[in-house]
């Protein structure tokens, strides 16, 4: 990559968390004294004492690079906003599981010189995108379609580019990106698949027959779930990557494929794929 400009710099944290707010803190004195601007979304600004630096997230989200303090939730919140903009994220684990961070707060100054020299690489993590009727959802790990908390098992109908793929009862449905084969599928039983593969990942929640099973299809294809509840009272939602979530009605229908635009992550190690699901979720040790 060559140098990367940055004169301004958006800031996203996760503001319980202490060592965000310190880490904010500390990137607006590095930054000041670089003679860089950095905003906030307001009331991220308002948390950490300087409000002077709030501004309305369409602009923040434009600026140069968005940094993020805080943990994988702060990271699929910031990507939903800065995917259409195009927008590099810096993902900073200042502490949690961080399997999608790049790099630790203390080295986090070391990494924004590098990226304005252009010592790193930007990695490309298609997202998805749910749509009912008119309305469009963005999301980087998964769209869930899922029963409420006192129904019944819903009755699902999934099709792959218009050709039927499976019908079963069953209290959900994932539909995840590779990026979020590591998250709610996995535990759901999914399969684990790297993220440079352009594929969706369809993973039934409980389904009640021994055939349901995680199929795996291109990004080529868009897939539509029909709920055929027969209960007009059945309590359906949609939640996208967690933190999303809309009402539907038990006869709805659910369009899901790949979004126009992916996420850009900032990458300096040459970390693979594997070496991370070893480091954090254990894969492959001994028991």
């Amino acid at each position: 990559m060559g140098e990367g400009r940055l004169a301004s710099i958006g800031l996203m944290i996760a503001p319980h968390r202490k060592r965000a707010r310190e880490g904010a803190l500390a990137l607006i004195r590095w930054a000041e004294g670089e003679g860089k601007s950095v905003l906030l979304p307001q009331a991220m600004a308002e948390v950490i004492g300087r409000p002077e630096l709030g501004r309305p997230e369409p602009e923040v989200v434009a600026c140069d690079l968005l940094v993020v303090l805080g943990g994988d939730g702060t990271i699929l919140a910031t990507a939903r906003k800065a995917a259409p903009m195009g927008t590099p994220i810096l993902a900073v684990d200042v502490g949690g599981f961080g399997f999608l961070s790049e790099v630790k707060d203390k080295d986090m100054f070391e990494a924004l010189e590098r990226f304005e020299r252009g010592e790193c690489e930007i990695e490309r993590r298609m997202m998805l995108e749910a749509r009912v009727g008119e309305e469009k959802i963005w999301g980087l790990n998964e769209a869930v379609i899922a029963k409420g908390a006192l129904s019944r098992l819903m009755r699902l109908k999934i099709f792959a580019d218009g050709e039927p793929i499976a019908a079963f009862p069953a209290d959900g449905l994932i539909v995840s990106t590779p990026t979020g084969s590591t998250a709610y599928s996995l535990s759901a039983g999914g399969p684990v698949v790297n993220p440079k593969l352009a594929v969706l990942i369809v993973t039934p929640i409980c389904p009640h027959t021994l055939f349901a099973r995680p199929i795996v299809i291109p990004d080529s294809e868009e897939i539509k779930v029909q709920i055929r509840s027969l209960d007009p009272e059945q309590e359906v939602m949609l939640t996208v990557d967690g933190q999303v979530g809309r009402s539907l009605s038990p006869r709805a229908e659910v369009l899901i494929g790949r979004a126009p635009y992916d996420a850009l992550f900032v990458r300096f190690h040459p970390r693979s794929f594997y070496r991370k699901l070893r480091a954090k979720l254990r894969w492959g040790s001994a028991l």
